[in-house]
């Protein structure tokens, strides 16, 4: 099996979609604080995100996965390669849940336009050249606005929101609101980006 973007991307998303209904069965069969909501967004953390996605890419993957490697979140190696840096895939993370989508824009637009677009040119110390380099989103909405929500980010960011994939599944909020959690992700590699100027509202 060949694992590109929409592989990955769905990859993650059965990963936190799995994470998700494993936290909720555990809040509901807690006796002694019953009435407790909420999935994985009770702890809406990067780094949670992080780890829960790269332990599932190393059950199913066939690449050595490693976290917070060389200022990479997530990267992948093929097994057995000995060049000085092995890494094939390289993948940053981003949480997109503020209230207005704009405080984020600026650490997103920085993995995508430099980092990302760094280690696939080869201009990192050291030569090292990545095969692909993937952006992935998590963000959650209201039921039915994922769609409209890419859209938004696109348009801020300078990019086509048809360049995305997704992955999307049904939750709720610790307050027991019914949600969307989603997934998106971007391959940098193909999308020959050049930094634009940064939209923000």
């Amino acid at each position: 099996m060949i694992w590109g973007l929409s592989e990955l991307v769905r990859a993650a998303g059965e990963a936190l979609c799995a994470e998700d209904v494993a936290f909720r069965t555990a809040l509901r069969s807690n006796r002694d604080c019953p009435g407790q909501f909420g999935g994985i967004l009770r702890m809406a953390n990067e780094r949670y995100f992080q780890f829960v996605i790269a332990r599932f890419y190393a059950g199913i993957l066939p690449y050595v996965v490693k976290v917070e490697d060389n200022r990479r979140d997530i990267s992948l190696s093929l097994p057995g390669r000995r060049e000085p840096d092995p890494r094939e895939i390289v993948i940053e993370m981003k949480c997109w849940l503020s209230a207005s989508g704009n405080s984020e824009l600026a650490a997103i637009r920085t993995d995508m336009f430099q980092n990302l677009t760094a280690d696939i040119a080869g201009s990192r110390t050291g030569g090292f050249r990545a095969r692909q380099g993937l952006m992935l989103i998590v963000s959650a909405n209201p039921r039915g606005q994922m769609t409209s929500n890419v859209r938004w980010l696109s348009d801020r960011l300078g990019v086509s929101a048809d360049d995305w994939e997704t992955f999307v599944f049904d939750t709720e909020n610790a307050d027991g609101a019914e949600v969307e959690f989603w997934v998106a992700g971007y391959d940098v590699s193909k999308a020959g980006l050049q930094s634009p100027a940064l939209r923000v509202e």
